[in-house]
């Protein structure tokens, strides 16, 4: 039994490493990647002018995750939900990992990464065109000055 935990534990770590090494080549490409974007938020963009595109993209890249690093901190910490703020959901992963259950939701996780990734990009891509549409409305409805004549 020991034996079949032992490779269960290394079958994971492998497929870990690989899948890892895809994500770093997806992380790549997405890089200001209208396609890339929820298709909300990427009919939004296209609709601005370059210099907003850019400023989208900046804030977007800031705040959204590395998939290969989800991959790692799983692999070596379980801490996978923690980096993507979910922490209620951490807490819970590590008490069942403590109970001897967890071990099968860490194998779960391994194939779910990539859609935990997904909503969180969705949720930072929706934030970050708020932000940026926000700072819009802001500039121009600015106080304008008093003429002479009041």
């Amino acid at each position: 039994m020991k034996t079949l935990v032992v490779l269960i534990i290394i079958a994971a770590i492998v497929v870990a490493v690989w899948k890892s090494k895809q994500a770093k080549a997806i992380d790549n490409s997405e890089l200001n990647n209208i396609q890339a974007l929820p298709p909300s938020v990427g009919r939004a963009v296209e609709m601005m002018d370059p210099v907003s595109q850019s400023a989208f993209f900046n804030e977007y890249q800031m705040k959204k995750k590395s998939l290969a690093a989800a991959y790692i901190l799983w692999l070596i910490f379980g801490a996978h939900y923690i980096y993507f703020r979910k922490v209620g959901l951490q807490i819970a992963f590590w008490l069942t990992w403590f109970i001897g259950i967890g071990i099968l939701w860490w194998l779960i996780d391994l194939f779910r990464m990539p859609s935990i990734r997904r909503q969180f990009s969705e949720q930072v891509a929706r934030q970050a065109l708020q932000t940026l549409q926000t700072g819009a409305s802001f500039r121009s409805s600015s106080i304008k000055p008093p003429s002479a004549g009041d």
